[in-house]
């Protein structure tokens, strides 16, 4: 009989981040796979342009019935304020890259910075807007640089 000697952090390594509170991980299907890989693929050109650490991807839906955190009924993706992991709704699957580019960016700043929502700014508003690919390359500059 052996000791456990795992840490939280290494539980969570091995086992991948839980969905938080009204949300569950989505099993792995050919629509899950397909947006994970887009999230994955954008994450990529983050690695490529700034230093940021490795991010766990989850792709999670919204658990109806269950109370989650308030304000977070609408929720399309969120991540942990600098802990490094990112999860989008899986009713995403079907999103172009203009409209997911936005939203894992979003979500990278909050991962890797801890940066909080900004009403001024049209990448860290709460409610995502439409952004050309050079507007949210430029303000995730302003961010991660």
């Amino acid at each position: 009989m052996g000791i456990n000697l795992l840490t939280k952090t290494q539980k969570i390594m091995r086992n991948g981040k839980r969905a938080t509170k009204g949300f569950s991980n989505r099993d792995m299907n050919d629509d899950t796979y397909k947006l994970r890989r887009a999230v994955m693929t954008i994450i990529y050109e983050f690695k490529n342009r700034y230093d940021i650490p490795r991010q766990i991807i989850r792709i999670v839906d919204r658990v109806h019935g269950v109370k989650s955190h308030d304000g977070w009924h609408n929720v399309i993706g969120y991540a942990g304020m600098g802990q490094n992991y990112v999860h989008i709704r899986g009713d995403w699957a079907e999103k172009s890259r203009a409209k997911l580019l936005p939203l894992v960016a979003h979500e990278i700043c909050h991962s890797v910075k801890a940066i909080d929502h900004d009403d001024s700014c049209k990448l860290m508003s709460p409610i995502i807007v439409d952004m050309t690919e050079d507007e949210v390359w430029r303000a995730c500059d302003k961010y991660l640089k």
